[in-house]
């Protein structure tokens, strides 16, 4: 099949408007071969499939090309004033995107089991953004296109899995697992760009670019590595430890049958990198009006104590309290946030129908059901999922009832 259109979008400037996008797929089910049954008699289902498409994206909101005039919360000898609110910059026209697929479906077992293997590639540019500006521009951003291309790919395996009708125990499984990258291909200007502290060409965009913590120092405070060894720590530095893009992601959903009994689970899975419970003590250092976890028990007290964290002290001009400032900055508040979680649990009862008929019922269930019963995980801290201390992690719920239609 192929695909080709012209759109235009008002949003943006004259001259700007217009741009073409296409499409083309084409698929092969070699299973419907006469050869095919030979070959591979335990596969009862094959296909080879492919595309590639240019996609376009004006999602940036109306007139924002204009420049834009909003009334000052302070009025000119009583008369209400006039500030600019946005640049003018007509300039930045359709964000382009280039996506390329390639998988393999396989059916086994009379297509009890089916197997999905898929490649993808997107490629990123033109991409509409609010580019920061420096503070003299007199705004923080300006509406632009991004000079940037920027690539994710990937592999995305799918197995499903049905038991043969007139099983005694009916079980249904679904199983996802996705492996993915990023990466930034080209800033062309990088360097002199407004991002050149933030990218890396070739690197993930998600990079964590810190100072590397060397523990603490004779008094407890914080301690930094000084890697280029001119006796001060500063922007030369800071140096890549990582990124905070999962390495791999998925979940495993198992349902299982068997007369009026309905029992499902679901687990989710990531492995990742993340921010620990030293972040969230970064951004508010002891001395504060704040609860703080049993973890800032194990702290630096006395001369020759091993420990991960720092003096605590009320003393805010201390060397102790400005070293928790540098301590935001390090690689100390990153670590494994990876987790296995059982996200829904259900078992429910269904009467038979023989006694709902008994009883003027067309329908009846009893059901429990679970969210977010169990995570197994390392991560230090509230949890691996929302990283924060001082926010409320996934809520963990149960709920009983009864469902019956008359």
């Amino acid at each position: 099949n192929l695909s080709g259109r012209r759109v235009g979008s008002s949003r943006f400037g004259e001259g700007r408007q217009w741009a073409q996008f296409g499409a083309a797929g084409a698929a092969w089910l070699p299973s419907e071969e006469s050869w095919w049954p030979k070959i591979f008699p335990f596969i009862s289902f094959g296909k080879i499939r492919g595309s590639y498409g240019i996609t376009g994206n004006d999602q940036i909101g109306n007139y924002q090309y204009t420049d834009s005039w909003r009334i000052s919360p302070f009025a000119y000898q009583d008369i209400p004033a006039l500030v600019p609110a946005r640049l003018f910059n007509p300039d930045y026209s359709w964000e382009v995107n280039r996506k390329l697929e390639a998988a393999l479906e396989l059916g086994l077992l009379k297509d009890r089991l089916l197997f999905t293997l898929a490649y993808f590639r997107n490629r990123s540019g033109n991409q509409l953004i609010r580019y920061t500006l420096p503070s003299q521009a007199g705004f923080t951003n300006v509406n632009r296109n991004f000079p940037a291309l920027v690539q994710n790919k990937g592999l995305e395996i799918t197995l499903d899995y049905k038991s043969a009708a007139g099983a005694t125990v009916a079980w249904q499984s679904h199983f996802n697992l996705s492996l993915t990258r990023n990466k930034l291909m080209a800033f062309p200007g990088l360097a002199s760009s407004s991002y050149a502290f933030n990218y890396v060409i070739g690197a993930p965009l998600n990079l964590i670019y810190t100072l590397q913590q060397d523990g603490l120092d004779s008094a407890g405070s914080y301690r930094q590595k000084d890697l280029n060894k001119d006796g001060s720590i500063g922007a030369a530095d800071y140096s890549i430890s990582g990124h905070l893009d999962p390495s791999f992601y998925g979940g495993w959903q198992n349902s299982w049958q068997y007369r009026g009994w309905t029992f499902s689970v679901f687990l989710e899975f990531k492995k990742q990198k993340g921010r620990n419970y030293l972040a969230s003590l970064a951004n508010f250092p002891p001395g504060g009006m704040l609860n703080q976890p049993t973890l800032v028990l194990d702290r630096w007290q006395q001369a020759g104590d091993q420990r991960p964290l720092a003096r605590y002290t009320a003393d805010f001009g201390s060397a102790a309290y400005q070293s928790w400032s540098l301590l935001g900055a390090s690689d100390a508040i990153y670590s494994d946030a990876s987790y296995i979680r059982i996200k829904n649990v259900h078992l429910s009862y269904s009467l038979p129908q023989a006694l709902l008929e008994k009883v003027g019922l067309t329908e009846s269930r009893l059901f429990v059901q679970a969210q977010n019963l169990l995570t197994l995980t390392r991560y230090l801290g509230a949890d691996p999922e929302v990283q924060n201390l001082y926010a409320l992690p996934p809520m963990r719920t149960l709920t009983a009832g009864v469902h019956l239609t008359f």
